[in-house]
């Protein structure tokens, strides 16, 4: 018998390979800034490499910690202009991380599910 891998697909949403602006910050980071100047410095900037209705791979400049949660606004730019969405890091490398989605609005996720329908 040959020696072979197979590889099993675990994903529930199949992914889109597409490129999508995305903001992020901690989702402890909830309390109202006292200056604007410190809620712009809190955001962190990236974009999508891969996106489904389950999760997505972040590529960004920042070291995102295995098992933390963060709230990321991804830009679709469809029939709503942005999802907001909290995730649970996976998985990290040297510029990106795998993201699983833990909670959407359910018009964001029919939005969401539509555009990745479309892009596909």
């Amino acid at each position: 018998m040959p020696n072979t891998k197979i590889a099993i697909n675990r994903r529930d949403n199949p992914r889109v390979s597409i490129k999508i602006p995305v903001n992020f910050f901690p989702a402890e980071d909830k309390k109202f800034p006292k200056k604007m100047e410190d809620w712009r410095e809190s955001k962190k900037c990236g974009f999508t490499r891969d996106l489904s209705a389950g999760g997505m791979q972040l590529v960004a400049d920042y070291h995102l910690a295995v098992g933390s949660v963060l709230e990321f606004k991804i830009y679709i730019l469809d029939k709503v202009n942005v999802v907001t969405v909290y995730a649970r890091v996976v998985w990290t490398n040297k510029n990106s991380a795998g993201l699983h989605f833990l909670l959407m609005k359910p018009a964001e996720m029919d939005a969401l599910t539509s555009f990745l329908e479309k892009a596909s």
